[in-house]
């Protein structure tokens, strides 16, 4: 093999079924995205596999120097959007949803830890952001910086069902303009919404 051959990356490939459950795994993501409030608007979606992803969203990047309350428990909305749209359209769940997983689970912990958002631990900080790590804290503040959380990541989950529910034949329609065409920027997936 000589180094032309070596430097070939091999891109993954979709099973149709793959294709289907990226479609509506991302219509999830935009539709939650579109109708909650204080998230950034959409730029593209695509199930065009890339070496780091089978699926993705992009929004529009917006500095923010402060977030609300709202515009975190819809960033967690929206991470929980596509695992929830596989579940309540296709009747089934995957693995991809790893990353979206950790990503509302990192938010929740954040505004629980570092924001004072927590009930329970009300405006107790205790997230070290220098090395972040925890402070030391009693088994009683881990159950309640866990219940916290948890309530949290209901909270987002209901939030996304609804929507998802209020505007199931947006999420079919975005979802087989997806697998149609494998990727949508937010001027062909504005008629949709």
């Amino acid at each position: 093999m000589n180094s032309s051959e070596r430097a070939v990356k091999i891109q993954p490939v979709l099973t149709p079924w793959d294709r289907k459950l990226m479609a509506w795994h991302e219509a999830g993501h935009a539709i939650v995205a579109h109708y909650s409030q204080e998230q950034e608007q959409i730029c593209l979606i695509s199930i065009e596999p890339t070496n780091e992803a089978f699926g993705m969203m992009k929004t529009a990047i917006r500095k923010q120097h402060n977030v609300t309350r709202t515009s975190l428990v819809g960033n967690i909305s929206v991470a929980l959007a596509g695992r929830l749209a596989e579940e309540l359209f296709l009747r089934e769940i995957s693995s991809c949803c790893a990353h979206d997983l950790n990503k509302a689970r990192d938010i929740a912990i954040r505004m629980v830890a570092s924001y004072g958002m927590g009930v329970r631990c009300g405006l107790l900080s205790c997230f070290n952001p220098v090395d972040h790590s925890f402070l030391l804290l009693s088994e009683h503040q881990r159950e309640n910086l866990f219940l916290d959380v948890n309530d949290l990541i209901i909270e987002a989950r209901d939030s996304a069902i609804e929507i998802l529910n209020s505007h199931a034949r947006q999420v079919n329609n975005v979802a087989s303009m997806i697998l149609d065409k494998g990727t949508l920027s937010w001027k062909e997936l504005q008629p949709l919404l």
